[in-house]
């Protein structure tokens, strides 16, 4: 309550007592705009830690041993970021649903365990030094890359991509039968996702002053997921509000229990089951059903006798 106190009553104050913490909302907001793209082309995909890292690990590397500018570091992570995610979207988005966040998941594992933590060069498990890290300056570049990613989504969801995007999560089959090529629509999706997730990751590596690989893993990963679970998948502005929440609560909850979410996972079989398009987002009239005749009337949809 405090916080929101000092946010009405003295402005200036808040904003230098919390110049750290509004950072990483915005990086939380970003981070949650990628996985936004995913569930709203009806894909499951839990690859974004795997591409934060990416990002991060290029953008502080490059600046340690070329001494590239900000703004180069940040275009290689990002770009490197999409070409990892076309060559892993390639093979796993023939893969639905649960395989395929299982596929993605094995890819964080990839990263984390067999290269972050293998690799000399990027300081194995004791974390990389990013000796140029800016966290005060940094504010500014991720309050308007989120500005710019927000306007960004919003033009796509309104346009032609975002309207294939709906069909085909909507009814992969039905898109298909109507010219839609599902493959093309999809593999543009989990790209545009892992750019904005290499993004995020390589804005956060300049707000810290050491690069932990803990952060990448399967934990960073519940946390995203819970973005979608509490804003679900039909508009963006959820997703932002979700990280905004949820960010606040762990820093009230201390360093020590970072990415252990209690108050939000006990909610979690709630929030699903009155709010099914948490996950993936199904039409209300998808499955309706005559309960006088026990007839279906949508192919799939078994009715249930509890």
């Amino acid at each position: 309550m405090d916080f929101l106190i000092q946010l009405f009553t003295d402005p200036v104050a808040f904003w230098s007592s919390h110049t750290l913490l509004i950072s990483q909302i915005g990086i939380n907001s970003i981070l949650a705009s990628s996985m936004f793209v995913v569930l709203y082309s009806g894909q499951l995909s839990l690859a974004a830690p795997g591409f934060m890292a990416i990002g991060a690990y290029t953008s502080v590397l490059m600046d340690l041993y070329w001494h590239t500018p900000l703004a180069i570091d940040f275009a290689a992570g990002t770009a490197l970021a999409g070409v990892v995610g076309i060559l892993i979207g390639l093979p796993v988005l023939r893969l639905r649903g649960v395989f395929l966040a299982i596929a993605t998941i094995g890819f964080i594992e990839v990263m984390s365990l067999g290269v972050i933590l293998n690799v000399p060069i990027t300081g194995e498990g004791l974390g990389l030094k990013n000796i140029d890290a800016d966290p005060i300056g940094g504010i500014y570049i991720v309050l308007i890359s989120l500005a710019v990613v927000v306007f960004l989504l919003w033009r796509l969801t309104k346009g032609r991509l975002g309207y294939a995007w709906t069909a085909i999560r909507q009814d992969e089959l039905a898109a298909h039968s109507q010219g839609i090529d599902v493959a093309r629509y999809k593999l543009i999706a989990f790209v545009i996702s892992a750019l904005l997730a290499g993004y995020a990751g390589a804005a956060e590596s300049h707000l810290s002053f050491i690069l932990d690989p803990n952060e990448y893993g399967v934990p960073r990963t519940v946390q995203v997921l819970t973005f979608a679970v509490l804003g679900g998948s039909h508009h963006f502005s959820f997703h932002l509000s979700a990280s905004r929440r949820l960010h606040r609560r762990r820093q009230r909850r201390g360093p020590d229990r970072d990415h252990h979410l209690p108050p939000a996972g006990h909610r979690r079989p709630r929030r699903l089951r009155f709010r099914q398009a948490a996950l993936v987002a199904t039409p209300p009239s998808a499955c309706s059903f005559d309960w006088l005749t026990s007839s279906v009337t949508s192919a799939g949809c078994v009715p249930s006798m509890g």
